[in-house]
């Protein structure tokens, strides 16, 4: 993958039906810890066909070793972070999938952290048959971010988030 290439990504649930698609997302960075994508107006499709237009510039950071991915969203003068518990991610022919299990947090600029999409999470824990290990997984991962987001650990430190990836937005993304 170059810098600067669409990159399309992928999201399923465990059982493998497609839960979302981005599209206009661009490589900003493939190195041994991180793929990170640049968006601007992303369109985004569910799995149900519905599509939407992300409203803000986002920069994604998918750790390749970890059970999450974050969403850095610009909201001018504020970055505010939505992470999805999910599987470490795949590179397929420009292409990064992931499986998503549900559970987010969210991080504000005020640093309020919050855990959403609980009742997601129980409804699907049975209709898809996640085990204990998928649990104890997604549990331990919680705790890992919430640590992480406390001490504005990168990805949650929002000067490294501008400064590495604005202007990639500003002047390759157009």
């Amino acid at each position: 993958m170059k810098k600067g290439s669409e990159v399309l990504i992928k999201c399923f649930k465990h059982d493998g039906s497609l839960h979302r698609i981005w599209r206009r997302s661009f490589l900003v960075e493939n190195d041994e810890k991180y793929f990170v994508v640049a968006s601007s107006k992303a369109i985004v499709s569910e799995g149900n066909g519905r599509q939407w237009i992300a409203k803000e510039p986002a920069i994604t950071i998918f750790p390749k070793d970890k059970r999450f991915n974050v969403i850095a969203m610009l909201k001018n003068p504020y970055v505010s972070y939505y992470v999805n518990l999910a599987s470490p991610p795949i590179y397929d022919q420009n292409m990064i999938k992931y499986i998503d299990y549900d559970l987010d947090l969210k991080l504000n600029f005020n640093n309020e952290i919050r855990l959403i999409d609980i009742n997601e999470y129980k409804l699907h824990k049975k209709k898809l048959h996640y085990n204990d290990e998928i649990e104890q997984i997604l549990m331990e991962t919680i705790k890992e971010i919430e640590d992480m987001m406390t001490k504005r650990e990168f990805p949650f430190d929002d000067l490294k988030i501008i400064d590495l990836y604005y202007d990639f937005l500003e002047n390759e993304i157009k």
